[in-house]
């Protein structure tokens, strides 16, 4: 059996050893991904901010079978990022993660951060913070000078 096939069929039986809720997770994760990581190509990041927090109000529903943590759900988002490494980058991991927070009724911020180089040249990383935590993005965020929260977002 060829690697890549041994390896896919890991994960889909791990996959289907999860509980059905995060099952869900999971899934709502590879599209909210994928839907990010071309959107950000076309529309700016106001646009789509702005419609993620109207698309996940309009759509939250409490009796959706997906509850979960912030944890839980940055668990989902970042599991997906991690198998499918071309949809993961920070802030279309950090835009999917807002996105299912605000569906499960749990406010997030959506924080960009920028530094220099090691040659002059301007880095930006993003990251998710709830409640004062870090939820996604924490590994590189210290590094980074934080910008303003975007209109909109929470104080």
């Amino acid at each position: 059996m060829p690697a890549w096939l041994n390896y896919c069929m890991r994960i889909l039986y791990r996959f289907f050893g999860l509980p059905i809720r995060d099952q869900r997770l999971l899934l709502y994760s590879l599209v909210l991904l994928t839907l990010f990581k071309f959107a950000l190509r076309w529309f700016s990041l106001k646009t789509l901010l702005f419609f993620s927090t109207k698309a996940s109000s309009a759509n939250a529903d409490p009796k959706s079978g997906t509850k979960g943590s912030p944890d839980r759900v940055a668990w989902a988002v970042s599991s997906v990022a991690r198998r499918i490494p071309t949809l993961g980058n920070c802030l279309a991991v950090a835009l999917a993660t807002k996105m299912l927070l605000n569906t499960e009724g749990c406010p997030a911020n959506l924080r960009i951060g920028v530094t220099k180089g090691d040659f002059g040249q301007l880095e930006a990383h993003a990251w998710l913070e709830s409640k004062g935590k870090v939820l996604i993005g924490s590994a590189e965020g210290d590094r980074y000078t934080p910008l303003p929260l975007f209109d909109g977002e929470n104080k």
